[in-house]
């Protein structure tokens, strides 16, 4: 794989002059989300104290306080008309603000996991969610309905982005993958790979040609969005990197993390061209704006800082002598030569039986035993399953008789099932000569997993909660227990069981609990639970809606 390995071979303070950050103080808990408004007059934080505060960037004054989560909130995002606020958070909602007003104009729920992370479309009429779920969703946020859901595995989605013409969403994940869709028709483009732990946040450059991320494994990454693979890894920070974003020209991505350091990097060369370390403890959120180039950040010390930092792009290495521009690796053409080249590939996968929890190696050789040059050669993997689908193995030019080698690694997800996954190899190059697919078949050897039914009865005799007449059946007034069974019809231990109930958003029925933790269940035991709700006299509706979701953890 093609990496830029940047280390800092000047120090960092040579290429920043730094005007003193402001602070803004007022919040009780961490800071988790921050977000300016695309006119620059507003910046809107979010935290740990469940609350949203609406902040004049200028002046710095508070302008508005928001109200209404129950849970700490990780998400805010501006309208791209600067009207409106959209926040997400730990109590599993999304709430959109009025600026002008500080009213909640409309809430909706996500019905399993936190949200961590949410964007507008460019064009405004689409609100994009990720979280714990492990799903993608698309709102019509003037009415709360969801319009599109997309799901790539398991896992926690931790960071979602729209590129600038809202073509392309990005999204990280737990899988280590940053991910790409269409969101016109919710199918993944393509993956890239690389991180080696969870991808924790994602944005794309002003002209939307560069997408840059960063892991938990403490790596920044940018990503050539039209040629497919990584452009570049930016190594500094000493713990997990949590937000990134491009400043406002693109000539500089910032990152913040776990270490307590905000670093500002050259996308050219890849060298950091300054750090700050006035926060106390790690930095959640970071956040950019046009106006005055202005900066803000927050995180545990429940401290939002700006600042405006005055970044000189270096001129010269080690020795004085002018650094040169990092090229992107072979990236020349030609026209059509004559005698052509001939690209001859061997596919390996190692190993082809793998269990959970394992690392697959994808292996590609290619010998051109041609005459004449190919040219951007790349290789693409397609599978039906997401996590051996859309990598990318980039060649760029290969000689006439000369034989280059790519390889991809990729941890099997530990909660894999037994499997024969399909992985078929399909080729581009510059001038059209490629040879034909290539298929391989994995085998995923997976343990046996437990298998779960369940049924429940509805109670309304006066045990328990419930308080009703006794007929077995649901009337509007009633205080009602639902005996909900759950039978492990596997061969196998089910170690850690649980189930999580819900209704739909616009019920508003209290459920206790919601969350039942089960915890082993044996082959063939089973166990029951009971849950309460009230049906109040005034419910609008004739049916109730309820969801199920169990899941066992090994």
């Amino acid at each position: 794989m093609f990496l830029w390995l940047f280390v800092g071979l000047i120090p960092s303070s040579a290429f920043a002059q730094e005007t003193p950050s402001r602070t803004l103080t007022g919040h009780y808990g961490e800071i988790f989300a921050l977000a300016f408004s695309p006119n620059g007059q507003y910046l809107a934080s979010g935290g740990g104290d469940q609350t949203i505060r609406l902040w004049e960037r200028i002046s710095g004054n508070l302008r508005q306080e928001f109200k209404g989560h129950t849970s700490a909130v990780h998400a805010l995002a501006f309208s791209p008309d600067n009207r409106y606020v959209a926040s997400g958070g730990s109590d599993r909602t999304c709430r959109i603000w009025d600026v002008s007003t500080g009213k909640e104009l409309i809430s909706f729920s996500i019905r399993f996991g936190n949200i961590r992370s949410l964007n507008f479309s460019p064009d405004g009429q689409t609100l994009a969610t990720v979280g714990d779920g492990g799903s993608l969703y698309l709102w019509d946020w003037k009415t709360g309905k969801t319009l599109k859901a997309m799901k790539s595995g398991f896992g926690i989605m931790f960071s979602v982005a729209y590129s600038p013409d809202g073509r392309l969403l990005a999204t990280g994940n737990s899988d280590r993958l940053v991910h790409l869709w269409d969101p016109s028709s919710g199918r993944q483009q393509r993956t890239f790979s690389g991180h080696t732990k969870a991808v924790h946040a994602v944005a794309f450059s002003p002209d939307g040609h560069l997408l840059v991320s960063g892991s938990a494994d403490s790596t920044v990454r940018l990503w050539d969005l039209a040629a497919g693979r990584e452009r570049g890894l930016m190594k500094g920070h000493t713990g997990a990197v949590q937000a990134v974003t491009f400043s406002p020209d693109g000539q500089h991505v910032i990152s913040a993390g776990v270490d307590g350091t905000i670093r500002i990097w050259d996308t050219k060369s890849g060298r950091e061209l300054a750090s700050f370390t006035d926060h106390q403890g790690p930095v959640w959120a970071l956040a950019s704006t046009t106006h005055d180039h202005g900066l803000a950040s927050g995180g545990r010390d429940r401290m939002v800082r700006l600042r405006t930092p005055q970044i000189t792009t270096p001129t010269v290495s080690r020795g004085g002598v002018k650094a040169p521009e990092i090229q992107q690796r072979d990236s020349g053409v030609g026209p059509p030569p004559s005698p052509p080249p001939y690209p001859e590939v061997k596919f390996v996968i190692q190993p082809h039986d793998v269990k959970p929890g394992e690392r697959v190696k994808i292996h590609l050789i290619v010998n051109n035993t041609g005459k004449g040059p190919l040219y951007r050669f790349q290789a693409t993997t397609h599978s039906a399953n997401p996590v051996f689908d859309a990598q990318i193995l980039y060649f760029g030019k290969i000689a006439a008789g000369e034989k280059k080698s790519e390889s991809v690694a990729i941890d099997v997800p530990e909660d894999f099932s037994s499997s024969e996954t399909a992985i078929d190899v399909s080729f581009t190059e510059f001038n059209g000569f490629i040879p034909d697919p290539l298929h391989a078949t994995l085998t995923i050897a997976g343990t046996q997993r437990p298998r779960f039914a369940y049924n429940y009865q509805i109670l309304d005799d006066g045990s328990g909660q419930s308080v009703g007449n006794g007929d077995g059946r649901i009337q509007k007034g009633e205080a009602v227990d639902l005996l909900l069974t759950l039978r492990n019809v596997g061969s196998v231990l089910a170690p850690n069981t649980w189930v999580e109930m819900t209704n739909a958003p616009d019920q508003h029925l209290k459920i206790c609990p919601h969350i039942v933790r089960f915890g082993e269940l044996e082959p063939d035991e089973s166990k029951q639970v009971r849950v309460s709700f009230t049906v109040w006299p005034d419910f609008p509706d004739d049916q109730l809606q309820f969801k199920l979701f169990i899941q066992e953890k090994l």
